[in-house]
């Protein structure tokens, strides 16, 4: 019974999910799980012909984990599926959540190692409902926010590889049947009931007390609360698609303007933020987050907010994402031979000439998008600092920047361009005043992305 209803249940997942013809991975644990979920999988391998590799990690957890590495190698080599063992070498972290959190990094750091040899298509993780309902528990007593609640999901993705959990609609019981009921091996892993982890004493000392009081099994609810915080990330997604159609996304920084959103609704906000975040490898805490609300609903100026790797600015409407940390340019720098390779506050420029008839102004938002277009006197050139004190096209830097509106958090990060003592260039307000007899020279300025800047190394 229980083998119809998941081997049918695995071949709609992967109906609906599966990679084309590229090769399959599996973690392999040889717990319950992943056990039960390799027989799944070896049968649709022979059903379907979908080329599966089978990863077994060993975390030198056990004093008997070599052996059973050994024995778990046997086993798939019986199936005719190739095998391939890892061990991580010992880790040190200053906390529990550290510890959990860095062997996690290091098995999916393995994992893609493979993903990208095997040229695979798809990771596939033996996590079930009990792990689902595991998860929502802890995330829900650690503050997370609604777009965590919902838990493991059936798809995701690390760092582009796909990431497939076909037996989140199943418990543990249920897979213990599948393995009683086929006479598979499996290991008893006692490392899931040392309760110096957090996720054992969640097992052990809490969810068998939820159970007694609430029914058996009743912490699997926080399975189906999982399932509807889901379907609330993907409605929400959907919903902050008029943020996404704003936002701007530049080499180095990004950003959006909020005015016409206005009345904003909050949990889009918090959506599209947190999404933000996440996707430049950053996350920001509720208070933090209320505290970026605030100001944004008061239409306040000139306003940041630091987490740990992204500063968010806020100018008149307008919400900027900065690297946090910058580069500091201390003195001049001579220009050399064209093309020029050259760091400022927020990244990497490359200065050239223009070889096409194309022409793009000197703007703050065109600069950020990646390119602009300045016209510079021939003859020796130097980058360098430009204070608001400077002189520029007959008026300072400070009125030059007020009238044209220029974000503050702008000013001090681009060089600007100097023939000795005079300022002749600048990003964003352009080239300066010149006789019609000096010869100019259309040159083109370029942000670049650290991967273009290493592929020019």
């Amino acid at each position: 019974m229980y083998t119809t209803t998941m081997l049918e249940h695995v071949e709609l997942f992967f109906k609906e999910h599966a990679p084309g013809e590229a090769p399959i991975i599996l973690g392999y644990s040889g717990g319950v799980d992943s056990s039960a979920l390799l027989y799944l999988l070896s049968e649709y391998h022979k059903r379907w012909g979908a080329e599966l590799h089978i990863i077994h990690i060993d975390h030198g957890w056990r004093e008997t984990s070599s052996q059973e590495a050994l024995i778990l190698q046997k086993q798939v080599e019986a199936l005719k599926l190739p095998f391939y063992l890892e061990k991580i070498a010992s880790i040190r972290a200053d906390a529990e959540k550290n510890l959990e959190e860095k062997f996690r990094d290091e098995r999916l750091k393995i994992f893609r190692k493979y993903y990208d040899k095997l040229q695979a298509g798809a990771l596939i993780l033996a996590h079930q409902k009990d792990d689902l309902a595991e998860t929502v528990f802890k995330r829900l007593f650690e503050g997370a926010s609604l777009r965590k609640l919902s838990g493991l999901q059936e798809v995701s993705f690390y760092k582009g590889m796909k990431i497939l959990r076909p037996l989140l609609g199943f418990s543990k019981e249920e897979l213990y049947a599948l393995i009683q009921e086929k006479g598979l091996p499996f290991i008893e892993d006692y490392t899931n009931l040392d309760v110096k982890y957090l996720r054992a004493r969640q097992r052990v000392n809490i969810l068998p007390l939820v159970e007694e009081r609430f029914g058996k099994k009743s912490f699997h609810h926080l399975a189906r609360l999982a399932r509807s915080m889901q379907d609330y990330e993907r409605y929400m997604d959907r919903n902050i698609q008029k943020y996404r159609d704003l936002l701007v996304i530049g080499s180095f920084c990004s950003y959006i303007p909020l005015h016409s959103l206005y009345p904003l609704e909050f949990l889009e906000f918090e959506h599209f933020i947190r999404v933000v975040c996440e996707e430049r490898g950053d996350q920001i805490s509720h208070k933090m987050l209320m505290t970026l609300w605030e100001k944004v609903v008061l239409r306040q100026s000139n306003k940041k907010v630091n987490l740990q790797k992204t500063q968010i600015f806020l100018d008149r409407g307008i919400l900027f994402f900065l690297p946090l940390e910058k580069q500091s340019l201390y003195k001049k720098e001579e220009i050399g031979e064209l093309p020029y390779i050259f760091l400022y506050r927020g990244g990497i420029g490359k200065l050239e000439e223009e070889t096409s008839m194309e022409t793009v102004p000197c703007t703050w938002q065109n600069l950020l998008k990646g390119r602009v277009n300045l016209f510079l006197p021939e003859g020796p050139m130097e980058l360098g600092v430009a204070t608001l004190s400077m002189r520029f096209r007959g008026k300072s830097l400070k009125d030059l920047y007020s009238e044209k509106r220029i974000p503050i958090i702008l000013r001090d990060i681009f060089p600007a361009f100097f023939q000795g003592e005079t300022m002749v260039a600048h990003p964003i307000l352009g080239s300066g005043l010149f006789e019609a007899k000096v010869r100019m020279k259309n040159c083109r300025l370029t942000l670049l992305e650290k991967k273009d800047f290493d592929s020019l190394k």
